[in-house]
């Protein structure tokens, strides 16, 4: 008789005594921890996660470049402020998941001197040397018509943005340096009735402020309409109205523990002239009260784009 013993059980072949005995093949257990091999499960590849799941997309880009000016202190400027500098302005990378229908979300990060000074545009009475700053971070869920956001995001004001991929121009102008807000943190609704119109409300926690400042607790509202009534041209009407402290307006107009009303109002239109040349003109309108009476300003900018 042949036996062969293992840690799970016993098995056994028997032969007749007037027979020779023949080889017998006996399967042998697996010892769990010791004679199995290990399992291994292959790790998908980015591509393969991204082509299983339509919609999910990463992008990233990087910015660059070298400024010089012929004064010592360059002034009335918002990412270009190095007098004679090379400069790594932005190296961002945008993870999104953003379906026409159900939930979804967004987070946009960046790095570089812009985020510098964006990080410390959304801090109150306090300042950072950090060069990272989560830009975008939210989630979405769209249903027919209506699509609603909850989270940061960049504001809906303007013809210049923050990512200089979109920018006709290398810099920014003044109005997007002192009369448009940059980002914002609270909640957004867009209702879709059609291709050509587009109405979004939201509220949030005011002009770039991650948190709301203790001087300005109310939060501002945002309004938007905008449509494109034919294929040469499309516009949009942006308005923000909230508490905005005054701590941070510029000396000497500076009042420290005391916030007043900020209204902006924003016209941008946009002429396609051929299918390579289009011309964008962006108008703004900014009131802000204070205790020494209500502060105005206003600016225009037309940009030419090959885009």
């Amino acid at each position: 008789m042949a036996a062969v013993c293992g840690c799970t059980g016993l098995a056994s072949a028997q032969t007749a005594p007037a027979t020779p005995a023949t080889a017998a093949t006996v399967a042998i257990p697996a010892i769990p921890g010791a004679l199995a091999a290990p399992a291994t499960t292959a790790t998908p590849s980015l591509g393969a996660v991204l082509a299983a799941t339509p919609g999910l997309s990463i992008t990233g880009y990087v910015s660059a470049g070298y400024a010089h000016f012929d004064t010592t202190t360059p002034g009335l400027r918002q990412f270009d402020t190095k007098q004679n500098s090379f400069s790594l302005n932005q190296a961002a990378m945008t993870l999104s998941y953003l379906p026409t229908s159900g939930a979804g979300g967004l987070v946009n990060v960046i790095a570089g001197s812009d985020a510098k000074i964006l990080r410390n545009a959304e801090l109150f009475g306090s300042t950072t040397n950090s060069q990272f700053d989560i830009l975008q971070a939210y989630a979405q869920y769209a249903t027919g018509p209506l699509t609603f956001m909850a989270g940061k995001f960049v504001t809906l004001a303007g013809a210049e943005t923050i990512n200089p991929t979109t920018d006709t121009n290398i810099s920014r102008s003044l109005l997007f340096t002192y009369l448009i807000p940059l980002e914002h943190t609270g909640v957004r609704a867009t209702y879709a009735p059609g291709s050509s119109l587009m109405l979004t409300a939201g509220l949030n926690n005011g002009w770039n402020y991650s948190s709301s400042p203790p001087d300005a607790r109310g939060k501002t509202i945002e309004l938007q309409v905008s449509g494109t009534p034919g294929k040469m041209f499309s516009y949009v009407v942006t308005a923000y109205s909230g508490q905005f402290p005054l701590d941070a307006l510029v000396s000497p107009l500076t009042v420290s523990g005391v916030a007043g009303r900020r209204d902006v109002v924003d016209f941008l239109g946009t002429i396609k002239v051929t299918d390579l040349l289009s011309f964008v003109g962006n108008v703004d309108v900014l009131s802000q009260d204070t205790p020494h009476g209500k502060l105005k300003a206003s600016g225009i900018a037309l940009m030419p784009t090959t885009r």
